[in-house]
């Protein structure tokens, strides 16, 4: 879920997929000095830890943690995969059901997200 971090400033360009619901997509924008082209970023890697999306200078976006940023647009904490057990529909040679490691697919609805307005164009 998106939250806004001021809601008098909201921002409105970054929005979950709702097709696929582990991507953050991000519509384009201007801002002082250029235009950012937006883009959409799978968040099924940074399971696990924290993620930043960033704002480069030259309207790039960036999610590198630990150099420096023109600005920050969305922070979040992601939960680590879920694997369940679930049956193949085989069974073995003692007529066991032989079971498979399934990954629950990351569900951006599910994680607080929290979105940063963004600079304002003079």
């Amino acid at each position: 879920m998106i939250v806004q971090r001021d809601p008098n400033k909201p921002n409105e360009v970054i929005s979950i997929d709702q097709a696929s619901p582990n991507r953050l997509v991000v519509a384009a924008f201007n801002f002082p000095g250029g235009e950012c082209t937006g883009g959409t970023i799978d968040l099924t890697p940074f399971q696990g830890g924290p993620f930043r999306l960033y704002l480069e200078k030259d309207g790039s976006l960036s999610t590198e943690l630990f150099r420096d940023h023109y600005w920050l647009l969305v922070e979040a904490v992601l939960p680590e995969k879920r694997l369940e057990s679930q049956p193949t529909g085989m069974t073995d040679e003692n007529g066991q059901p032989i079971m498979e490691m399934v990954e629950h697919p990351l569900d951006l609805n599910d994680v607080q997200i929290t979105v940063f307005p963004l600079p304002e164009v003079a």
